[in-house]
C-alpha cells in the first residue's frame, strides 16, 4: 500500500503486480541480450526532437502559408560504425503486439518509425559531420513475456531460445543482426529511400487535410481492425 491506495487489496491486483514485475525482468533481460549479440551499439535513449530543433525530416511546408512541426521521442537509437560508415537503426518499445506492415504503412497506418529513421540519420549527421550517415533498420520491440508452445519435454534451454526468438526486433533492415527476427523484411538502401520519400508524401497529404478542416468520420478498417476498436 502506499498513499492509502490498497494495491494488493485482493487476487487479482496481487496477480497483475506479480505479472509486470515477471514481464519487467524478461525485458530487461531479452534487450540486454539483444544488445550484447548485435553489432549495434546503444547511441542514445529516448531522444526527443520537437520544432525547437530544425530537422528536415519533421518539418513539412505544405504550401506558401502553411507548415507543419511534428514532434516525436526515440526510445532507443543504435549505431554501427565502420571506417568513414556510420549506420543506424531505431527501436520502438510496444506494449501491444506491433507488427511492422508495408500495407498499414501504405494506408497512413505506421508511419511513426519512417519519422523517427529519418530524423536519427539527420542528427547523427550533425553528430558525426566527417561520416557518411546510412539508415540501417526500423524495428519495434514487444514488451511481453511469451507463452511458448512445445511438443513433449523440452531442456530449459531449448524454451529459453525459443522465447529469445518471440522477443526478437521485427521491422525493416538492410543488415543482418543477431538481434533481429527472421520475419522482419529485408530491405536494400533504395527501398529504404522510397518508403522514406513514401511516408513524407503521405504526412504531406494528412497535413494538408487537417488544414482543409477535415473532419469526416471515416475510420479505417482492416479486416478485423478499425480505428474504433477502442472508442467508447
Amino acid at each position: 500500500e502506499e498513499a492509502g491506495y490498497p494495491v494488493f487489496q485482493d487476487a487479482r491486483s496481487a496477480y497483475s503486480i506479480k505479472r509486470l514485475l515477471r514481464i519487467l525482468k524478461k525485458t530487461v533481460e531479452a534487450i540486454t541480450d539483444q544488445i550484447s549479440r548485435s553489432s549495434f551499439t546503444p547511441e542514445g535513449y529516448e531522444i526527443s526532437f520537437s520544432f525547437v530543433q530544425d530537422l528536415e525530416a519533421v518539418n513539412f511546408t505544405l504550401s506558401e502559408e502553411e507548415r507543419m512541426r511534428l514532434r516525436g521521442r526515440i526510445d532507443r537509437m543504435d549505431t554501427k560504425k565502420e571506417g568513414e560508415q556510420v549506420y543506424v537503426k531505431v527501436v520502438d518499445y510496444k506494449s501491444g503486439n506491433t507488427q511492422f506492415s508495408l500495407v498499414s504503412l501504405y494506408h497512413g497506418l505506421q508511419l511513426q518509425l519512417v519519422v523517427y529513421l529519418n530524423a536519427a540519420v539527420e542528427l547523427l549527421k550533425r553528430k558525426y559531420p566527417a561520416s557518411q550517415v546510412l539508415p540501417a533498420g526500423m524495428f519495434y520491440y514487444h514488451i511481453d513475456d511469451p507463452v511458448i508452445e512445445v511438443n513433449g519435454p523440452a531442456a530449459e534451454e531449448e524454451i529459453q531460445e525459443k522465447v529469445r526468438e518471440q522477443l526478437k526486433l521485427n521491422g525493416a533492415g538492410i543488415l543482418p543482426d543477431e538481434s533481429v527476427s527472421r520475419k522482419s523484411r529485408q530491405a536494400d538502401m533504395e527501398e529504404m529511400k522510397v518508403l522514406s520519400d513514401f511516408v513524407n508524401a503521405k504526412i504531406r497529404s494528412i497535413g494538408r487535410a487537417i488544414f482543409r478542416g477535415d473532419t469526416a468520420v471515416n475510420p479505417y478498417r482492416m479486416k478485423k481492425e478499425s480505428g474504433c476498436d477502442y472508442c467508447p
